[in-house]
């Protein structure tokens, strides 16, 4: 195990510049620029500051504009501001990105809490990840827990045990979880829908915005379900329930079946 208490500390502060190195705190205040990688204990980058290299660590904390061209990899990783990372980006633990931060490569942490405006070009992996804010993910989610509030855009597919979403998302693949919970706040899209509970239903939002409010799936596959304001063209399940609003092509179910009030149904049988 690295001894860090015979390792230098890095101190730069106002305009300035330093080397990468092995260091044990690494303090950046002011606008500068470290050139290679830094491997430390923790490092702290506050004002404007550019790392031209990997950046390892117990602990990244960010606040202010950050620049940094390589991969991160610590136990904890803290932002609060603007901060472009060119490549992946991982956490032992928790993952806290609060502001505006882009993600060259792929996510991962124990725990990922992101609040604002967020782009990650790779996958995002985590036991739980809980979304406030407008969010792009370009090759998928895979988590225990996804819990969003605000918009989510994911190019591949969203797998976890649970999903609740209240707001606005756009899924290019599969989304698949045991537990299913969507509150619509605007027009929402997926590929194909997987679970065991699915419960689709409108948020209690201003009435200027309830037509712009439906989901809209190739195929919904389930144990229970129940929707409104939801355009598939397949729903097959055990006990199905469809709710105002509702257009399926198609309906197959092994159990149960009710309709209510507009919902409408193209073909249905029971299997």
């Amino acid at each position: 195990m690295d001894d860090y208490a015979v390792r230098p500390n890095l101190d730069v502060s106002g305009v300035g510049s330093a080397s990468g190195g092995v260091y044990q705190n690494v303090t950046i205040q002011g606008v500068s620029k470290i050139h290679h990688d830094i491997d430390c204990l923790r490092c702290d980058l506050e004002g404007v500051a550019e790392i031209l290299g990997h950046v390892r660590a117990q602990v990244l904390s960010v606040q202010g504009k950050a620049k940094i061209q390589g991969d991160v990899v610590a136990d904890e990783v803290v932002v609060e501001g603007v901060t472009r990372m060119a490549g992946r980006c991982e956490a032992k633990h928790n993952m806290s990105l609060h502001g505006r931060v882009t993600i060259g490569g792929d996510v991962k942490a124990t725990s990922i809490w992101m609040d604002g405006s967020h782009v990650i070009e790779g996958q995002c992996s985590a036991q739980e990840v809980k979304l406030r804010g407008n969010h792009r993910i370009s090759e998928g989610v895979f988590a225990e827990s996804l819990s969003l509030t605000g918009a989510l855009c994911v190019g591949g597919s969203c797998e976890t045990e649970r999903f609740e979403a209240h707001g606005v998302f756009v899924i290019d693949g599969l989304l698949s979880a045991d537990e299913i919970l969507v509150r619509l706040e605007r027009n929402s899209r997926v590929k194909e829908i997987g679970g065991a509970q699915i419960r689709v239903v409108r948020s209690k939002g201003s009435r200027f915005f309830q037509r712009a409010r439906r989901l809209t799936a190739e195929v919904i596959e389930g144990d229970d379900i129940y929707l409104e304001y939801t355009k598939a063209d397949v729903v097959r399940g055990k006990r199905v329930t469809l709710g105002p609003g509702t257009e399926v092509n198609l309906l197959e179910y092994s159990s149960d079946f009710e309709k209510i009030g507009d919902a409408f149904v193209g073909r249905h049988k029971k299997l």
